[in-house]
């Protein structure tokens, strides 16, 4: 029933109660979407911990979530202090290519494919799947001078939000319209596979044809291209409300002894903003100068937990001897790294336990 009561938590909130032991010494997020939950007039949600033990003595009283607490009344907190908790504290649910459509006839879900499921609106996933990390696939369209959604041209291009600015306008709206919402965090994947040059409307650069090795979907990125990527993102939730690299850089140091040494903002802090990670190796390499340096970036990156740019690190790396993935996690969890951990409903609680703190999946409402 503990564990029921647990999983039934996650699928309401989409986060933990923080009076649930999580191995790696994460806690979990307390939020306030669609009105689940009690506020109190600090604005934190207090949610009721369904995963307490039967054993516990006679529980004091709830808070009144439009008062000020009263001294020994229960907050929901699991006698955490949250307000003491940090970005880092986190473990939400995610979903992996959040803006799919099932492509309905062009590919089925067998394998190798797997392209037969369909996300809800990003505004329903935040709204009433708890979902507080997304992953976007973008495409440099060279004619408008922006960024195109979807997963591959023609076989799998049916999305919720068909441009970049459009789907970051749509979490926006949301979190203005949550002001105790916890950070939403976005992998952003580029892609150089896309439409064929020839079909980017009023072009009239040969360049954004096809290239020279004849092949009509490939049209890399460059370095005006990432720096227009940066441009759009920044723009799309502002300054203020974006942690970037450089806000968690200490002057004088790199982000990886950053992290390590004064560690992640207090949660409290980043309430209504955002982050943006880049996801794959084959543009997080050239985006951070060989994993060298993000001054001036707007995105962290995926990378080695020795990499001097190393704040989240990508899942699947380097082992010690005898390490699982999961003992992976968990010890790069307790150095203060954020890791993402693409999960089923079979390894969630694998993934949760060790601490991961954005699980992210193709089907959220099974988690």
């Amino acid at each position: 029933m503990k564990r029921l009561g647990l999983l039934l938590f996650v699928a309401v909130f989409g986060v933990l109660p923080a009076s649930v032991a999580l191995a790696g010494g994460a806690k979990p997020v307390h939020d306030t979407h669609g009105g689940n939950g009690g506020e109190h007039a600090d604005g934190h949600s207090r949610p009721e911990d369904p995963g307490a033990s039967a054993k516990a003595k006679k529980p004091p009283k709830p808070c009144k979530p439009d008062k000020s607490p009263t001294p020994g009344c229960d907050d929901g907190s699991g006698g955490e202090d949250v307000d003491a908790l940090r970005f880092n504290d986190v473990q939400v649910r995610g979903t992996h290519n959040s803006t799919h459509r099932d492509p309905k006839g062009v590919v089925t879900d067998a394998p190798p494919f797997g392209w037969g499921y369909s996300h809800r609106t990003l505004t329903a996933q935040l709204e009433e799947q708890g979902v507080r990390q997304f992953e976007i696939d973008v495409h440099y369209n060279w004619a408008k001078d922006d960024f195109d959604v979807y997963h591959v041209w023609f076989a799998d291009d049916r999305v919720t939000c068909d441009t970049l600015s459009g789907c970051l306008a749509e979490l926006k709206a949301w979190s203005d319209d949550h002001p105790s919402s916890a950070p939403i965090m976005v992998l952003v994947e580029p892609k150089d596979a896309g439409a064929p040059y020839s079909l980017a409307e009023g072009s009239t650069d040969p360049e954004h044809h096809l290239p020279e090795d004849g092949d009509p979907f490939t049209r890399p990125l460059d370095a005006h291209a990432y720096d227009r990527l940066d441009e759009i993102l920044l723009a799309s939730f502002g300054a203020d409300r974006t942690l970037t690299p450089d806000d968690v850089t200490t002057p004088g140091s790199d982000l990886r002894t950053s992290i390590l040494t004064s560690g992640w903002p207090k949660l409290d802090d980043l309430r209504q903003q955002i982050v943006f990670v880049v996801d794959g190796g084959d543009h997080a390499e050239p985006y951070s100068q060989g994993y060298t340096s993000l001054a001036g970036r707007t995105m962290f990156v995926q990378a080695d937990d020795r990499a001097p740019v190393a704040a989240f690190v990508a899942r699947d790396g380097a082992r010690l001897p005898g390490e699982s993935k999961y003992d992976r996690m968990a010890r790069l969890v307790r150095q203060g790294f954020m890791v993402r951990d693409l999960t089923s409903p079979d390894a969630f609680e694998r993934a949760m336990a060790a601490g991961a703190h954005f699980l992210s999946t193709d089907f959220p409402e099974q988690l």
